[in-house]
């Protein structure tokens, strides 16, 4: 799957309610809507939302600082904030 069909489904509020209420499937379902249900999939597939006991929660492997960060390719969100950095690496010097 392509980094920017996952990006497009990415947003802090989203991020930010599965962090702190870790719905279950259904509650987060019914949060998103109808029009918005492919986005659950989405970062289902791509590893993003995991289900553990139950309840959506973050993948621990693209958490930062204690929860207050996500990143994804080259996206960083801080939740605590709504910002979105788009950090990008260029070659380094030798």
């Amino acid at each position: 799957m392509k980094d920017s069909a996952v990006l497009a489904h990415l947003d802090c509020a989203l991020l930010r309610y599965v962090r702190d209420g870790r719905p279950s499937e259904a509650d987060l379902l019914a949060w998103l809507g109808p029009t918005r249900e492919a986005t659950y999939h989405t970062l289902r597939r791509a590893s993003l939302l995991l289900v553990d006991a139950g309840r959506v929660v973050l993948s621990p492997a693209h958490q930062g600082d204690a929860g207050r960060t996500f990143r994804f390719a080259d996206h960083v969100y801080r939740l605590d904030d709504d910002v979105v950095m788009v950090v990008r690496r260029g070659p380094t010097a030798s």
